[in-house]
């Protein structure tokens, strides 16, 4: 925090490589400046924000409407029109209170991750860094970082740091006071300690050392060796089983999962990297590091997205129109077209003819708006919520789609009932049910099928629990997992707490049938 304000221009590069700390650096600069106490001397300073760069795609979205777009989802409340003091609304078409932070530099980006940005996009992302004077805390690895400057330049005005590896004495100082006690006087990790202070040239110990000198591989170990009886923090020294540094590295990626999990029965853990490696092939197809729960069936294929959002579309359609119809039809015929014979009729006859009323239309009606629905998912576009201003920008985006929706819905309601009408099942009193009841039908449908919310009951509790690749309790599962310090929250998504352990779960989890499809 002191170095970023001793710069004129407020604008810091933080270099490291992976898993040096980074991100763990920018909480603790957002933390730090906002427990700070306020410059008398500037009482509109900014307000620091972390922003995951992984996201922006500098060629089609300026860095300003970007923050505001990020901020307007992790946010709900800035994507409103401005209305306050200093944000006053202006008429229509003024922007959201988002957008005036941002316009008006009342947000620092802290921005995380630039070398996480899609291959080929770091030139022009610096470029369009450069095209700004704002304040800003960027960090990246140092290599992605060098290669843009030689394509472009640095920051203009900005100074850099490098973040360097841990040394033996940071271990000494950090896991021995993060450890349990395995003896009175000493902790589970004072062997190892032992080992590498007084053999440094053991090819045991400089792999471990090796290892050992970034925040990420020490917090893995830690967790893995320091909190758990069972388990020697001595086996690192293995040299039969480790026989190279990357070797030691997948062992505490591979064991970290198994180990937050020790606390839950074996049927459940066992299913646990399963299902956060779908996550992370997920992520991975979708070419993200934000885990939105809107966008778990977006990597489904085309064709199993329309034929689950036709089969359930088509499901609750034909039992709530059909049967619905069925049932209220033969009613409506009593007392509309016969009610002077009504003594003629039982309840009894009402209801078998409501239930072959209701087989006899719910059948055609269930398949005519299941092909429907399933065509108005083959022309569906996925909400890009990251280039999207806010709700109006998203409404214009996707009103061609909705009015296409609409007007097939209507045409099925409309063809079914002509053709049960021309097949003499229906009547004109029937076919006027038949488009109200199904009216109560294509809203469910419409509503399980099309809309956001809808989508994540459909694939996220339904379809991918049922096909083994999520828990049945999905939400419960990402809630558990961020307490554990698997996953992070950063706004209204989920993320894996670092890159290099979403990637170990991608490629760890990945069957050659995965590698071949997207399903």
């Amino acid at each position: 925090m002191d170095v970023h304000r001793r710069i004129p221009s407020r604008r810091l590069v933080v270099l490291g490589r992976a898993g040096s700390g980074k991100t763990i650096l920018t909480i603790r600069f957002v933390l730090d400046l906002l427990a700070a106490p306020a410059d008398p001397a500037d009482p509109t300073a900014p307000v620091p924000v972390i922003f995951s760069l992984v996201s922006w795609n500098p060629t089609t979205t300026t860095l300003r409407r970007w923050l505001t777009g990020q901020l307007e989802r992790d946010h709900p409340r800035l994507a409103e029109k401005r209305d306050r003091a200093g944000l006053a609304e202006t008429g229509p078409g003024t922007s959201t209170r988002a957008a005036a932070l941002v316009d008006n530099d009342r947000i620092l980006p802290v921005l995380d991750g630039f070398d996480e940005i899609a291959d080929g996009l770091h030139r022009p992302a610096l470029k369009a860094l450069n095209d700004t004077d704002m304040p800003l805390l960027l960090t990246s690895r140092l290599t992605e970082y060098a290669a843009a400057v030689e394509g472009t330049q640095a920051l203009t005005s900005a100074a850099a740091v490098e973040l360097a590896d841990l040394s033996l004495t940071d271990l000494d100082h950090y896991l021995p006071r993060a450890t349990r006690k395995a003896t009175p006087t000493g902790t589970a990790w004072d062997p190892v300690l032992k080992h590498l202070r007084e053999h440094p040239q053991d090819p045991a110990g400089v792999r471990l050392a090796t290892v050992l000198n970034t925040p990420l591989m020490v917090g893995l170990a830690r967790t893995i060796y320091g909190d758990t009886p069972d388990r020697d923090s001595s086996t690192l020294l293995d040299t039969g089983r480790f026989s190279t540094p990357e070797a030691l590295e997948d062992h505490l990626l591979d064991e970290f999962i198994p180990t937050v999990y020790r606390d839950r029965p074996l049927a459940h853990r066992e299913r646990v990297p399963h299902w956060l490696g779908y996550l992370a092939q997920h992520l991975d197809r979708l070419g993200t590091r934000d885990l939105a729960w809107w966008q778990l069936g977006d990597t489904m294929r085309r064709s199993s997205r329309m034929c689950v959002i036709g089969l359930v579309a088509g499901l609750v359609f034909g039992l709530v129109g059909g049967c619905g119809f069925g049932f209220t039809a033969p009613f409506a015929d009593t007392l509309v077209l016969e009610l002077a014979e009504w003594p003629r009729y039982g309840l009894m006859t009402l209801l078998t003819h409501g239930v072959e009323a209701g087989l006899h239309g719910g059948l055609p009606y269930g398949v005519a708006s299941g092909v429907a629905f399933a065509l108005t998912a083959a022309v569906e576009a996925p909400i890009d919520l990251d280039t999207a201003v806010g709700p109006p920008d998203l409404l214009r985006t996707n009103r061609a789609t909705v009015l296409f929706q609409l007007l097939v819905l209507a045409l099925s309601i409309g063809i079914a009932g002509g053709i049960l009408y021309w097949i003499e099942e229906f009547r004109i009193i029937d076919w006027i049910l038949f488009g109200a009841v199904g009216g109560l039908g294509g809203a469910l449908a419409y509503g399980l099928s099309l809309t956001p919310w809808g989508q994540w009951v459909t694939f996220s509790r339904i379809w991918l629990p049922l096909t083994g690749r999520l828990p049945w309790t999905v939400s419960a599962f990402l809630e558990d997992a961020h307490r554990r310090g698997v996953l992070r929250q950063a706004g209204a998504v989920y993320q894996f707490r670092h890159a290099r352990l979403q990637d170990h779960l991608t490629h760890a989890c990945r069957t050659p049938s995965e590698t071949r499809t997207r399903d």
